[in-house]
């Protein structure tokens, strides 16, 4: 059987001075990688796009949007159609109803 490259003796890793770990730049940190502060930063994202959204809403009064569509319906309320004739008592209505009173 032959030896794996893992099987093999590694050789112990050399030491760093204290003066060269000062001079080390770079790497991540502890806060980079914490979930919470994660989480925290992407609620905080989110308040913000809230009330940036809010604040937009109060400056056009709110109505902006619904405007066109409330207009529509003002315009349309006045050409409906007739209401259907009613249904003498004893008849039967038009979806197949006995009117009894």
């Amino acid at each position: 059987m032959s030896k794996l490259p893992h099987d093999s003796v590694t050789p112990e890793l050399p030491t760093i001075d204290a003066a060269e770990l000062g001079s080390v730049t770079g790497g991540v940190t502890s806060a980079a990688t914490d979930s919470s502060s994660t989480i925290e930063a992407a609620l905080t994202s989110l308040l913000s796009s809230i009330q940036g959204l809010a604040t937009s809403q109060q400056s056009s009064g709110g109505m902006s949007d619904m405007m066109p569509m409330m207009m529509m319906m003002m315009m349309n309320h006045g050409s409906s159609a007739p209401p259907a004739a009613e249904t003498p008592v004893g008849q039967v209505t038009p979806n197949g109803w006995t009117r009894v009173s």
